[in-house]
């Protein structure tokens, strides 16, 4: 089924990981809990790590209340950390992430935006931060600023496939740049992406309207 009917809709911001995890071949996933991502020194899963910085324990506490769907106390720690002058920047650019997810997670995609755009102010080219900033800006009818996003955050992790997903459903459903679309579906298809079989019907579909040819849509 083509995206035009409703049918798999691009995803919206990842589900949380503390640790950056592999996808066989594909390389690092973008989409780890920024708690883990973003802190240097390893990841956060079972607690602060020794020597971690400060501010580290809570922003695992509060990450791990959005984990378990309780964003009112998650968003309401993940402030305080955000606006805490004193925490290294990589602590407050985590806690300024994760705050734009509960904030996206509520709708509140305004705010949200806001959120991830101050985390790439204090700690630049993360893949998953842009990835959601992409999101954010799309909900918000920004498609030619979600475009940059993508772009940037596939320059920095390429063997990102939800990224080419998301890019190639952009320039098909909002952008109409087919065949930009037609590249980022084949790059997603070429990379095993999860629902590449799916992506391939798509791609016939654009190559089909291309040509005049007509007919149904897979």
């Amino acid at each position: 089924m083509s995206p035009q009917a409703g049918i798999a809709p691009p995803p919206h911001l990842r589900d949380p990981r503390r640790c950056p995890v592999r996808r066989g071949p594909l390389g690092p996933a973008a989409g780890w809990l920024l708690a883990g991502a973003l802190l240097a020194g390893g990841c956060a899963q079972g607690g602060a790590h020794p020597g971690a910085p400060a501010g580290e324990a809570a922003l695992t506490d509060a990450t791990t209340a959005l984990e378990r769907g309780d964003p009112a106390a998650a968003e309401a720690r993940l402030a305080a950390l955000a606006g805490d002058a004193a925490l290294a920047p990589a602590v407050r650019a985590a806690a300024w992430a994760n705050l734009g997810v509960a904030r996206a997670r509520a709708g509140r995609w305004e705010e949200a935006a806001a959120a991830f755009e101050t985390a790439l102010g204090l700690a630049p080219d993360r893949a998953p931060v842009l990835f959601d900033l992409g999101v954010a800006y799309r909900r918000l009818g920004r498609y030619g600023e979600a475009r940059d996003s993508y772009l940037k955050a596939a320059a920095l992790a390429p063997g990102d496939v939800e990224i080419q997903y998301n890019l190639g459903i952009l320039y098909e459903l909002y952008l109409n740049e087919p065949e930009q679309a037609l590249a980022a579906y084949t790059r997603y298809v070429e990379a095993g992406g999860p629902q590449a079989e799916r992506v391939r019907g798509w791609i016939e579909a654009i190559r089909r309207r291309g040509s005049g040819q007509g007919g149904p849509v897979p």
